[in-house]
């Protein structure tokens, strides 16, 4: 699909803390916004996105695509983020392409990372694990996200053939774990941005008519897990 400078693209991202929406036209980013509210994107995303678009001067049914992170990351906020995207896209007519959270990470990192370094991006999964990705020195994918338990013999074997940088909001939680090859690192301030799964979105419309609007679903890694509500005192 060729890309004109008129083909509007709305990214969403609502995978960890962050809500965070973006719109690119073209070549440029003509705007985004974020703020912080944990368990809030059901209340602040839709506003977000109204104003968002408001600013930029453009209507929902000027969309060329829906862009949305698909995890892994917070349940109740992949959920949200994706049945926005998902109701937005239905109602004009409008694609959806689906951006593992990782994968804009990653975009992020790579654009301050050294030439020569593998890349992983981390998500804080609660407790004693984080979700992590691995990316070669090209940025191409060489492994496909995983829960990984913060233990030393837990460590996946790939991840120690070449000198990595670390980094995302889990990164914090691994270093302890980090430097077992000469020249890791971890880079700090690197967040969930939709500006990334919108870029991402835009090179995967080369090359996909959209996701199936239907039967996409988020991308959780492991299962959902309840805990009974403690009775009140």
């Amino acid at each position: 699909m060729e890309i004109s400078l008129t083909d509007y693209i709305l990214a969403i991202d609502t995978s960890t803390p962050v809500c965070s929406v973006a719109l690119l036209g073209g070549d440029a980013l003509l705007g985004n916004a974020e703020t912080y509210g944990e368990k809030l994107h059901a209340k602040i995303l839709s506003p977000l996105i109204d104003d968002l678009l408001k600013r930029c001067e453009i209507q929902y049914a000027q969309l060329k695509a829906i862009a949305v992170a698909s995890g892994p990351g917070s349940y109740t906020g992949l959920r949200v983020g994706l049945s926005t995207a998902k109701g937005i896209a239905w109602a004009h007519s409008t694609p959806l392409y689906l951006i593992p959270t990782l994968d804009g990470l990653a975009w992020s990192m790579r654009r301050i990372t050294p030439p020569g370094f593998m890349v992983c991006p981390m998500l804080d999964a609660r407790r004693n694990e984080v979700y992590a990705g691995l990316y070669d020195v090209k940025g191409e994918k060489i492994l496909d996200p995983v829960a990984w338990v913060l233990e030393p013999d837990t460590l996946p074997p790939p991840f120690t053939d070449l000198p990595c940088c670390y980094g995302g909001p889990g990164a914090f939680k691994a270093t302890p774990l980090i430097g077992r090859n000469s020249g890791d690192y971890w880079v700090s301030g690197i967040q969930a941005d939709a500006a990334a799964i919108a870029w991402l979105a835009k090179e995967k419309m080369q090359h996909s008519p959209g996701d199936d609007l239907v039967h996409a679903e988020p991308q959780y890694l492991k299962p959902y897990r309840v805990t009974e509500r403690k009775p009140e005192l």
